[in-house]
């Protein structure tokens, strides 16, 4: 077992207090609680270290304006049935690893975030950050991450689980799916 830090054992203790007073005691041994929270204690080390913050002036966050640019043209995209149908041809934004594109307005019943990830996976999201339901959400280029646009900076992993920033639910995902130069979106 590798040195233990005066944070792994603080919360060990309270892990171990918690259990003692609760009259579980009998079942777990000091080692097991000493094990749990230095796992605990690296994966959120782990977790802490991936998240970067895109440059942006106090302003910029202050009114939400996001990085990401919106799809030029209207005729780049199609909804219908509830699905997002990209023309991947008029939307060169989305053929570079690291690209990105907000998708808002017409028929679209949600705004929607799509990025093409550095490792060449399509991912889409619903462009409403949780903690402040009007800010959209950019990609933090280097990172598997989006963040809000606003001043606290929510983070979320590319599941859409919050792992940075006062966010109470992560966001939402959708499916997108390649089909031959157009990727199609799901909407749920």
């Amino acid at each position: 077992m590798e040195k233990m830090t005066r944070r792994t054992f603080l919360k060990a203790s309270a892990i171990m207090a918690a259990i003692f007073t609760t009259g579980f005691l009998q079942k777990f041994s000091f080692k097991s609680i000493i094990e749990t929270a230095e796992a605990k204690a690296i994966q959120i080390k782990e977790k802490t270290m991936e998240i970067k913050f895109i440059e942006r002036s106090f302003f910029q966050r202050l009114f939400g304006t996001p990085a990401t640019p919106k799809a030029e043209t209207t005729d780049s995209w199609t909804y219908a049935g509830g699905k997002l149908s990209i023309d991947l041809a008029k939307a060169p934004q989305l053929k570079k690893p690291g690209g990105a594109l907000r998708f808002e307005g017409g028929d679209l019943p949600e705004r929607v975030l799509v990025i093409y990830g550095n490792d060449k996976t399509y991912r889409a999201f619903k462009n409403r950050c949780t903690h402040i339901g009007h800010r959209r959400l950019d990609p933090v280029p280097g990172t598997h991450t989006v963040q809000c646009c606003s001043v606290n900076k929510s983070t979320y992993d590319v599941d859409g689980n919050k792992i940075y920033g006062p966010a109470p639910k992560p966001i939402t995902p959708y499916p997108a799916e390649l089909k031959g130069d157009r990727l199609v979106v799901k909407i749920f």
